[in-house]
């Protein structure tokens, strides 16, 4: 018998039954052990063991996915997975394509790394019509099942001068029937003067994304809504648009998360049918918008300890990776684990449009031209050979993560990182993911347990 190598076998420190955890983030499945059980397969893991074989609990894990006869099936049934979900996911996952419709951006913030950047250019109308017309042109050759996104990204995309109105109007006067959705990054300064433009767009097709609290300096002294906001929103939800709540989460601010659920419920914001919040835990010094890998766990830790507390989380999305969606999927919504193999979507089906018409497949490399994949306004307008190499970027390809059980949980992490500390877009950015999934399993021990969904591994054997 060969045990998985992608199993991951965690004791938790609870005085407990069933105070072990078998998780294989390759097949979905997590299962609590009693002693026994733990003992038994510990004994498996030891090469040459004699201890007699139980064939109850084998037939299980075998079941379970959890055993193979053999490495030789393992690796087989491995591929078949991994073939899979490539697959389908290149499929089903549609295509988004970023616009950033002008360097600059209202909030000031004293650590931007970018203020050298930010001197107001404007994406130009030619580069506009360019962009629409290979993006077009892209989705002819599209395999996917649905329609792309457009995001106009960062700063302020609803610029309030007559150029930045221009780029805006064009798009949702003339293409908004070519994609499934387009949304806009916005701190909620001008959506009024934009009336016009929305009140005539198919409401389904626009989605709008308020970044609340980006600036350090204003964390504690500033409202979460302003006025100006709160007239934006209701105008926007009178609309039937949909809307997401970007609030970022730092140290100075985690332990507000109940007061600001409670802020937004009482305003009607929350629970309603086309609202949403997104937390964003990160740095304090970071900008959540250029920086969406900077993944804070201590503070993950501190965010599910109020979302045990608290049920008002419930409605509240967790923006990471990896181990976030078993702690939200599996232990919380009961939902099957899928491996990831691309740890995010610049690695898979994401392009962003820069002003001056560079094109970036990722939100860290804008604004370093060496790590553009092509450009607008050039007859050939993919570096094809630089384009492959990050969306060749996945983690079967990664040598460092070959005996990694965790791969599957954080594939590789991010690509950019890894470039910028190591110097290799196929090298590790390697974060305690194991960690942080035996505490995820520790705080939902029980809330796990008592789910009427959920049956522990050595009970299924009894029955």
């Amino acid at each position: 018998m060969h045990f998985s190598e992608n199993n991951i076998l965690v004791e938790l420190e609870k005085e407990d039954e069933w105070s072990y955890v078998l998780f294989n983030p390759l097949i979905g499945n997590v299962d609590f052990l009693s002693r026994e059980y733990y003992d038994y397969i510990q004994n498996l893991q030891k090469p040459g063991s004699k201890k007699e074989m139980d064939p109850k609990k084998n037939e299980e894990l075998l079941k379970r996915g959890y055993l193979s006869e053999n490495k030789a099936q393992e690796k087989e049934r491995r591929e078949q997975f991994i073939d899979y979900y490539l697959k389908t996911g290149n499929e089903k996952k549609q295509n988004i394509y970023l616009v950033i419709p002008q360097n600059s951006c209202r909030m000031g913030c004293s650590y931007c790394r970018y203020q050298k950047f930010l001197d107001g250019a404007y994406l130009a109308e030619d580069e506009l019509k360019k962009i629409m017309d290979f993006i077009l042109n892209n989705e002819k050759n599209s395999n996917k099942e649905k329609k792309p996104k457009l995001i106009f990204y960062s700063g302020e995309c609803l610029p309030n001068n007559e150029q930045g109105f221009n780029i805006v109007k064009t798009v949702l006067e003339n293409y908004v029937e070519n994609f499934d959705r387009i949304g806009f990054h916005t701190f909620g300064f001008n959506i009024k003067r934009y009336n016009d433009l929305i009140v005539n767009a198919d409401p389904k097709k626009l989605l709008f994304i308020f970044n609340l609290i980006e600036n350090e300096d204003l964390i504690n002294e500033n409202p979460l809504l302003s006025s100006e906001n709160e007239s934006c929103l209701d105008l926007l939800r009178m609309y039937g648009i949909q809307i997401f709540l970007n609030l970022k989460i730092v140290q100075d601010n985690v332990r507000k998360i109940p007061d600001y659920i409670n802020q937004f419920i009482e305003k009607g914001f929350l629970f309603s049918e086309n609202c949403s919040l997104r937390v964003k835990p990160t740095f304090k010094s970071t900008c959540t918008l250029f920086n969406p890998c900077s993944i804070r766990y201590d503070l993950y830790q501190e965010i599910f300890k109020i979302y045990q507390e608290y049920p008002q989380l419930e409605s509240v999305t967790f923006d990471g990776q990896g181990v976030l969606n078993v702690i939200q999927n599996v232990l919380k919504l009961r939902k099957r684990f899928s491996p990831r193999t691309h740890f995010c979507s610049a690695n898979w089906n994401l392009l962003i449009f820069a002003p001056g018409g560079d094109i970036f497949t990722c939100y860290h490399a804008v604004q370093d031209q060496t790590l553009s994949v092509g450009n607008i306004n050039t007859v050939k307008v993919i570096d094809q050979t630089k384009l492959d190499l990050w969306r060749g970027r996945n983690v079967e390809y990664i040598e460092e993560c070959n005996e990694c059980s965790a791969k599957y949980l954080c594939s590789g992490g991010c690509a950019y990182e890894a470039l910028a500390k190591k110097g290799s877009l196929f090298k590790p950015d390697c974060q305690p993911y194991k960690e942080l999934l035996k505490w995820a399993f520790e705080s939902m021990h029980e809330d796990f347990l008592d789910s009427e969904r959920y049956t522990p591994v050595a009970e299924e054997i009894e029955t």
